[in-house]
């Protein structure tokens, strides 16, 4: 339950930085509200805690591209990748960084890409993952320091 509340509460945050990093920059390349939908997906795969977040990014869109539920593209089908390796193995730091590889990559090519129209490069889709990637492993940390786990393995 406190992870579930941490969660939240991290994904309030990370909405409203990624708001203020759009706004003041006027571009977005990392969103650490994904990032927390990942871990999320991969430590706390709870539905209503994951729908909320979803909310949260399909508001994001809305704010950022104009368009409400365009990350949806990507992120039900990820999400079902992410269930179906869940039945099949345990949670790991491997499949959280795959997980994040295959989101930064989605993000870049499908959705700014040939969705959006926006000049997208390799090394803009390394640079991206890369970020989302330590974004991840920063929440990872927050969580682990906060002891909220338990038993269960770490990230």
């Amino acid at each position: 339950m406190k992870l579930k509340i941490t969660l939240f509460i991290l994904a309030l945050i990370s909405f409203f930085v990624d708001a203020a990093a759009q706004y003041l920059y006027g571009y977005h390349a990392i969103s650490l509200l994904l990032c927390v939908y990942l871990y999320a997906l991969t430590y706390a795969a709870q539905w209503q805690l994951l729908c909320t977040i979803g909310l949260l990014l399909c508001i994001q869109d809305l704010l950022f591209f104009g368009s409400a539920g365009i990350q949806l593209l990507y992120l039900i089908p990820l999400t079902a990748i992410a269930v179906a390796l869940a039945h099949v193995i345990y949670p790991s730091v491997r499949q959280l960084i795959g997980i994040t590889v295959l989101a930064g990559w989605a993000q870049s090519f499908v959705i700014k890409r040939w969705i959006l129209g926006y000049p997208v490069d390799t090394q803009y889709t390394i640079e991206t993952a890369y970020g989302m990637l330590m974004g991840v492993l920063l929440i990872s940390l927050i969580v682990r320091l906060s002891g909220l786990l338990g038993n269960r393995m770490r990230a």
